[in-house]
């Protein structure tokens, strides 16, 4: 019998051997030198999956700077590959930012790209930002995806992760590089918490999909604050649900929480009252036994929801989540929810 775990373990043993020796294992593990002198680049040295790339580059001056960065006495490289336009003589790594004397640069695909009009000595990426470094400043200029935006500089400043203003505007941006001036500033607006701000009218919220609106939200700023998270809050006699006023006056704000405030998008919610998916009411559901699920579904001692549907005949007792990235019927779903007399149902709340 072939024994083909061994020899795979063989192969992965010698899989670089064709490459040579790694240039410098301290910092990069996927520049390597042959013995005649061949450089090559190789994503984490996984030839087999990603593949190599053999360089035109000097092996006598070559260096490793990073991971994915190299010189040798007359270019840069970046994935293997060199750099034309990066002025080799003056380029230096600053805190992980690729520089030269005349610019900053951006890591894109195989190239580094200009930052145009970036001034290379401050240029900085800002803590704000710890997903994907969107926001970034200079002594002239602040940026938002490398775009040099028409911001006073010396006055502007954030409010939280969604506005900020200067001197002459309040501005709103997405998480996905929008931008835009939404209100003349007048010097009293004030931050409520990462994602809500408020002046002496209104507060204001951003909705980012389709694409970014400002949703504004009369508001008395004398009332307590209670959050529910950082997206739906209580006042002293109304709640602000994903930016706007909750649609039922009759909603009890005392007695108002979230099932999962820590969910990103907490669409389950309750007072004393009733039972609300995404702010609407789930009309015969009992309080308190209402057991919110996934996906929209839920239940009570008595029946079955999906989102504020009464799924009729469907058992309470037994009804779960029974399948995740399963199969029925040879048809494949993200979830598939039932209960003990054969109701299915796939995550959108279609019936199998």
């Amino acid at each position: 019998m072939k024994n083909y775990p061994f020899i795979l373990v063989i192969l992965l043993l010698t899989s670089c051997s064709h490459l040579g020796d790694l240039v410098d294992k301290e910092k990069s593990d996927s520049y390597f030198i042959s013995s005649s002198g061949q450089l090559s680049y190789s994503q984490n040295g996984n030839w087999f999956e990603l593949g190599s790339y053999k360089m035109d580059a000097d092996p006598k001056t070559f260096k490793v700077l990073s991971t994915e960065i190299g010189e040798d006495k007359a270019f840069v490289f970046y994935l293997g590959i060199k750099q034309k336009e990066v002025d080799r003589n003056s380029f230096y790594m600053d805190k992980g930012i690729p520089k030269d004397k005349f610019s900053a640069y951006l890591l894109s695909d195989h190239l580094m790209k200009k930052i145009e009009g970036s001034d290379p000595k401050t240029f900085e990426y800002l803590a704000i930002d710890t997903l994907n470094h969107s926001w970034a400043r200079d002594k002239n200029s602040y940026y938002l995806n490398v775009a040099k935006l028409k911001v006073d500089r010396n006055t502007f400043r954030f409010l939280n992760k969604q506005f900020s203003e200067d001197k002459d505007s309040v501005y709103a941006n997405s998480e996905d590089g929008e931008f835009k001036s939404f209100l003349l500033n007048d010097g009293k607006m004030k931050t409520l918490n990462s994602k809500y701000i408020i002046d002496q009218k209104a507060i204001y919220y951003v909705e980012t999909s389709p694409k970014i609106k400002v949703l504004s939200t009369p508001f008395n700023p004398l009332q307590k604050v209670r959050f529910m998270n950082e997206d739906v809050l209580c006042g002293d006699d109304q709640v602000i649900f994903y930016g706007k006023a909750f649609k039922y006056k009759t909603v009890d704000v005392n007695s108002f929480q979230l099932y999962f405030p820590k969910d990103k998008f907490s669409l389950y919610a309750k007072d004393k009252n009733n039972v609300y998916y995404d702010g609407d009411i789930v009309a015969q559901a009992e309080v308190n036994t209402y057991v919110p699920l996934k996906f929209g579904f839920g239940k009570d001692a008595k029946n079955v929801y999906y989102k504020t549907n009464l799924l009729k005949g469907v058992d309470s007792k037994s009804f779960k989540e029974i399948e995740t990235n399963g199969a029925v019927n040879g048809k494949k779903y993200t979830a598939v929810f039932g209960d003990k007399s054969g109701h299915r149902f796939d995550w959108d709340g279609n019936k199998i």
